[in-house]
């Protein structure tokens, strides 16, 4: 079972304690971070900073100019 979710660095300790206590086996816990580049085209073109970029909007992104 693989659960994601969007949180800061420090809520990953109550989060894990919480499904402990609800009776939640965890093996591992990864945290991932996108890029600067996700972060400002997320914002500049209204998406959200954890959405996958597209090849198209990430190329155009790119060659403007």
């Amino acid at each position: 079972l693989q659960l994601r979710l969007e949180a800061q660095n420090r809520d990953i300790p109550r989060v894990v304690r919480t499904l402990v206590e609800a009776g939640v086996d965890v093996y591992g816990v990864v945290s991932e971070q996108g890029s600067l580049e996700e972060a400002f085209l997320a914002l500049t073109q209204g998406g959200s900073a954890g959405a996958p970029l597209v090849g198209k909007q990430k190329k155009e992104g790119l060659n403007r100019g």
